[in-house]
């Protein structure tokens, strides 16, 4: 009886041991797990934040796109206004042509006074519109902005640039089609004069005087024609570069006055 209840005993002595020992085995591997993966968030942080860095190193900054619109744009936007002189004296000889042209005493010249006189006109016509000509074929060369590498906020400026220099390029393109027809009217006054010198009828000069009406008719009416659809671009102009303006201040902070 005694040696039964001595095995129990120590059974149940050997088994407490066995269990705070595995107890304390318990807690220790938990600590070192717990250890183990503290450290390994405090690497992963460590790396996520570094790769975070590096890969902030290499997306578009947007002040650096900023300046790299900023100089594109001012190249095209010096082009769309270097012909603003050229324009004004085109204008100026052309009104110097139609008072002289409705003067009272226009229709008792000679041809040979007609010419002389338009000498003194268009004395710069033929250059200046050449040089309105060399701006239109500059302002179709101009490749577009190149935006691989620019930060995303600058892309909407981009697309209202381009709406707002189309809007131009076609106001230029009008331009030069009036002055065509300008053209078409001086050479018209001047075929006019020289026929009807040399017409040898009454007839003869009916006919050269309806062929002048006739082409002096459609001359203008193309003339005026474009000169109300420049008027429109230009007012389409104006508030595109106004929107445009805002919005470069808004995602540059920068901005362009006429």
């Amino acid at each position: 009886m005694d040696s039964h209840e001595n095995n129990d005993d120590l059974d149940k002595l050997v088994s407490e041991i066995n269990t705070k020992n595995i107890i304390k085995e318990s807690e220790e591997k938990s600590k070192n797990r717990l250890n183990s993966t503290e450290a390994y968030i405090g690497y992963l942080i460590a790396f996520v934040s570094i790769g975070y860095t590096v890969i902030l190193s290499f997306l578009p900054n947007l002040e650096e796109s900023c300046s790299e619109y900023y100089e594109y744009y001012s190249e095209v936007y010096d082009l769309m206004f270097s012909y603003s002189t050229e324009e004004v004296e085109i204008k100026n000889e052309w009104n110097a042509f139609v008072n002289f042209t409705n003067s009272e005493n226009y229709n008792t010249i000679s041809s040979a006074e007609q010419l002389n006189e338009f000498d003194n006109i268009f004395i710069n016509w033929d250059t200046n519109i050449n040089k309105v000509k060399l701006e239109q074929k500059a302002y179709s060369n101009i490749k577009e902005f190149d935006t691989d590498g620019i930060h995303s906020d600058i892309l909407p400026l981009v697309d209202l640039g381009y709406k707002y220099f189309d809007i131009d390029k076609t106001a230029i393109d009008n331009l030069v089609k009036k002055y065509e027809f300008q053209n078409k009217q001086i050479e018209n006054h001047k075929t006019f004069f020289l026929d009807w010198e040399i017409a040898s009828s009454n007839e003869d000069k009916d006919e050269v005087q309806e062929s002048f009406n006739s082409a002096s008719e459609s001359n203008i009416d193309k003339i005026i024609s474009l000169i109300n659809e420049r008027e429109t671009l230009i007012t389409n102009f104006n508030v595109a570069l106004e929107n445009f303006n805002q919005m470069s201040v808004d995602i540059c902070n920068w901005t362009f006055d006429e």
